[in-house]
């Protein structure tokens, strides 16, 4: 890393004194330390990926880093399975895409805005490339939550984990549909717990663009700990409402 100009660029580099959490932890930097460029802080990748335990390796012969699976880590691509792009419309006509998940055989989770506006129309686009219509079964606005049910039942629900034991710091896993991209898999940490629109969320660094309202969030464990509802304007964060919060309020 180096400290100059390139054209017209400013580049100012300067030395990471506070403290970087993994799972609540501080990290420890044996070789490479971080660095904040510009005001964003730049890690090196072997210290991220051993922090949260995933084997990482050089591929010499193709000059870029491999991050391997091993299995004590979820593999979260096949996660993808269970997870699916919206669209939802009236009159006919589809216009408005989302995602969700389902958690359990017929039934799918998603937000309650993407089924609001006098929609009725809605349908699933499942990973493996089949489409089915859906109906819409229950609803959670106070927690941003709807039940879509379908007739496809072969497909594995996720599991269901526990909300109330994420802490600061955790790694996440946000699956989606961004921009009408299916099931995109994005990560990053839960840096705040706060409240969004009424609505108590978890505010983590995960990238978050439009048609990832409805998001599945999963910890390293693979379990659904949440729903992503929305994010900030420039996108840099979003905002998931824990599961256990959406499931007490479904049951009330």
């Amino acid at each position: 890393l180096l400290a100059g100009t390139a054209g017209a660029a400013q580049y100012i580099v300067s030395d990471v004194t506070y403290p970087i959490l993994v799972n609540g932890q501080p990290m420890a930097f044996a070789d490479v330390p971080p660095v904040n460029i510009n005001g964003r802080t730049l890690l090196p990748l072997r210290a991220v990926a051993e922090a949260v335990g995933v084997p990482i390796e050089w591929d010499e012969a193709n000059r870029r880093v491999l991050i391997t699976q091993s299995e004590d880590v979820p593999d979260i691509e096949k996660l993808k399975d269970s997870c699916v792009m919206l669209h939802t419309g009236r009159d006919g006509r589809y216009t408005e895409q989302g995602s969700g998940v389902l958690i359990d055989y017929d039934e799918i989770l998603t937000v309650y805005h993407a089924v609001d506006e006098g929609a009725t129309l809605y349908k699933a686009f499942y990973d493996d490339g089949r489409e089915q219509q859906l109906t819409l079964v229950d609803t959670a606005p106070e927690k941003d939550a709807a039940i879509l049910k379908s007739s496809i039942t072969t497909v594995k629900p996720v599991k269901i984990g526990d909300s109330d034991e994420v802490k600061l710091g955790d790694m996440v896993y946000v699956i989606s549909s961004p921009n009408g991209e299916k099931n995109v898999v994005t990560s990053g940490e839960v840096i705040d717990i706060a409240t969004y629109k009424g609505i108590r969320v978890f505010i983590s660094d995960v990238l978050t663009f439009g048609g990832s309202s409805g998001g599945a969030c999963f910890n390293v464990n693979g379990e659904l700990v949440g729903v992503l509802v929305g994010g900030s304007d420039d996108g840099i964060y979003s905002y998931i409402t824990p599961i256990n919060d959406i499931r007490r309020e479904l049951a009330a």
